[in-house]
């Protein structure tokens, strides 16, 4: 019941969503800002990590970007009340239906590593969903929860001063790409557990984000690109999970210029950089990109 009731509580939030903070009163991810700028108009977006410990305060130069805005947009939606009663797509394409006999004795290793016995129900659920079990389990063992991330925190901030709240994906788009993702890159998906529990990914993540070394972020991310697989199922992975859902926040943020007042938009950081990230698109569209870290 335990593994269930937090299957339940992860469910879209924990999947998509692509932080931890320190302890200090403050914590800064100004870093993380920017301010997008056309025709004198702004956008603020910031990168978000979406695990933590308890927030107190963010820092003055996010919190201004966040007050002068009339409205706070998420990547996706993080009032879970509806999908929270139609859970049917956890278990779509579940593990016992889909993966090979060779697949689920890796799996099997796998998860006796991540502290889960092979009795635990889990097969009875898709692998995404499984995956981010798991990828909760390191972060927790590491003090580490979705309940104190950055959005979490931003999200009752903008409640309790019932600012405007906007997302830019539908529930029915997450879960469809749930669904697909563990039928189509079951190997890829497996590897991937098997990598972040060895080198310890997560921890690594979150140690980066929150340093107040802009360069230990940025070796961070070369260590990202030097060990990322390049199989084909990998490549579909992340065309989905990645690129064509950058496509979309791009183009919410064009949207968003024709909205009247300041929008503050918040997405999973490593949606921003690269090649094919936000930041990149967004310039080659001939927006006016600036950082605003304090």
């Amino acid at each position: 019941m335990k593994v269930l009731r937090k299957i339940l509580v992860i469910a879209i939030t924990s999947i998509l969503l692509c932080g931890c903070t320190n302890t200090n009163a403050v914590t800064n991810v100004s870093k993380f800002l920017y301010k997008i700028e056309r025709d004198g108009k702004i956008v603020y977006l910031l990168g978000s990590n979406h695990h933590g410990k308890k927030i107190n305060e963010l820092d003055s130069v996010t919190m201004d970007a966040l007050s002068t805005s009339d409205r706070i947009v998420f990547e996706i939606d993080l009032d879970q009340s509806e999908s929270s009663q139609d859970t049917g797509y956890l278990t779509l394409n579940n593990i016992a239906e889909v993966l090979t006999s060779s697949q689920i004795e890796k799996l099997d290793k796998l998860l006796k590593d991540y502290k889960f016995s092979s009795n635990a129900g889990l097969y009875n659920y898709n692998l995404m969903t499984v995956s981010s079990l798991c990828s909760e389990e390191i972060s927790e063992a590491n003090g580490y929860s979705s309940n104190y991330g950055i959005d979490s925190y931003l999200y009752n901030k903008a409640k309790s001063e019932s600012k405007e709240i906007d997302w830019i994906e539908s529930i029915d788009s997450q879960k469809n790409l749930i669904t697909m993702l563990s039928k189509e890159t079951p190997n890829y998906i497996i590897n991937d557990l098997e990598y972040k529990k060895s080198e310890a990914y997560a921890i690594k993540f979150h140690e980066a984000y929150y340093s107040k070394d802009i360069n230990e972020w940025n070796s961070f991310l070369e260590y990202r690109e030097e060990v990322r697989e390049k199989s084909e199922e990998a490549v579909t992975y992340n065309t989905y999970m990645v690129d064509n859902r950058n496509l979309v926040m791009v183009d919410y943020i064009d949207k968003a210029f024709g909205k009247n007042g300041t929008t503050f938009i918040t997405v999973g950081v490593l949606h921003l950089f690269g090649e094919n990230g936000i930041l990149e698109l967004l310039k080659g569209k001939g927006y006016i990109v600036d950082e605003m870290a304090q």
